[in-house]
């Protein structure tokens, strides 16, 4: 008879462990908006709480900037940037800008952003000459203002989604897409006259 409830103790604890139900639920890390990659914006707290909504639930979370190539005057027609977002070992979210030039939005939607949805997936929001988004990427191609002919591209990828639903996910994906453009935007010079 003690035998039986040991075994049933062992197999509910199992069960409570594998589902993650208390004591045994994972619990999730504080995003701090010191630690946030500033290419995410200048306004950390949207970002942190964008990044709260749609990140999976992870004990702690890493934040990798690059800027490996910045505008640095009027005569430089380059720029790029990108966070990585990673979180106890895996890689969560990749955002970047980058300095493009393509004859029409169109063509970039097709070369650049169905890298990581397909078409029909893609549904428009309003920014820049064309923005899309799904639940897991949000793009938008945004003049560069000091200079006519060339864009910024900004992509907000969703590797690993959190429990959020697809709306709100889309939402916050929007949301980090915009301030990502912001930051692209003055740190590129796009805003210089």
């Amino acid at each position: 008879m003690a035998t039986g409830a040991v075994l049933v103790l062992c197999l509910v604890a199992g069960v409570l462990h594998a589902l993650r139900l208390p004591p045994f639920e994972k619990k999730k890390g504080e995003i701090k908006a010191s630690e946030v990659c500033r290419t995410l914006g200048t306004s950390s707290s949207r970002s942190v709480a964008a990044l709260d909504r749609v990140l999976p639930a992870k004990s702690s979370y890493t934040f990798h900037d690059e800027l490996p190539d910045p505008r640095r005057d009027d005569l430089d027609d380059s720029y790029y940037s990108t966070c990585f977002v990673g979180g106890d070992g895996k890689q969560l979210l990749v955002a970047s800008a980058q300095m493009l030039e393509y004859e029409k939005a169109d063509d970039w939607v097709t070369e650049v952003v169905e890298q990581f949805a397909p078409a029909s997936a893609l549904t428009p929001f309003d920014a820049g000459d064309k923005a899309v988004a799904t639940d897991k990427v949000a793009a938008i191609y945004v003049p560069c203002l000091a200079r006519p002919a060339a864009h910024l591209s900004v992509v907000v990828q969703l590797k690993r989604p959190g429990d959020a639903p697809a709306a709100e996910r889309r939402d916050a994906l929007i949301a980090l897409a915009r301030n990502t453009a912001l930051y692209a935007q003055g740190n590129a010079r796009c805003d210089d006259h």
